[in-house]
């Protein structure tokens, strides 16, 4: 539902969507990356950023979460907490 209104342009319903889909299934950690992913286009990145972590406590592994993160982490020069994600994105 969020990647709907993702493409009709329209945030906010995108945002809700995917924090709806987050609550709904706390421990889904594709839901709370999406959810993270959603509000680093919103500009919500210290949100954003504790969301991919949750995300990652509940799969380690999970190679969106583990790159979006990094991701996020490269853009503000945090190469130093950006390299071990991707290090961990690389292996898995």
């Amino acid at each position: 539902l969020a990647e709907a209104y993702d493409g009709l342009r329209d945030p906010d319903p995108w945002l809700r969507a995917a924090r709806e889909a987050a609550e709904i299934q706390p421990k889904n950690a594709n839901a709370r990356n999406n959810y993270a992913l959603h509000l680093s286009f919103r500009g919500k990145l210290k949100e954003a950023e504790a969301e991919f972590r949750t995300a990652l406590e509940l799969d380690p592994t999970n190679e969106n979460a583990l790159r979006n993160l990094a991701s996020g982490l490269s853009g503000r020069k945090d190469y130093k907490g950006a390299l071990p994600l991707l290090e961990r994105w690389a292996a898995a």
